[in-house]
């Protein structure tokens, strides 16, 4: 299986998990899988591991509050947005 938003990925499946530990790469990963069909469960749980590790960083605060929103978790949502203040 190939990973989510790349044609011909460097190593396949192994490839996607690794880069989960690089924030930024995890977020990009998870907003794919959020917006494409993905798994949107493991998607948040890599934006929230995001948001623990990078908490200035908006674009990621955005990405996880939009994704707990998706999966009707409002309240998660709205706290993670509230953090863009």
């Amino acid at each position: 299986m190939p990973c989510p938003g790349r044609r011909d990925p460097p190593a396949g499946p192994r490839w996607c998990s690794s880069s989960t530990r690089f924030a930024p790469a995890a977020s990009n990963l998870a907003w794919l899988l959020s917006e494409h069909g993905g798994d949107r469960d493991r998607a948040l749980a890599l934006l929230r591991e995001g948001a623990v590790r990078l908490p200035d960083n908006a674009e990621l605060q955005h990405h996880f509050g939009m994704a707990a929103a998706r999966t009707g978790d409002r309240d998660l949502a709205g706290k993670a947005l509230a953090e863009l203040n």
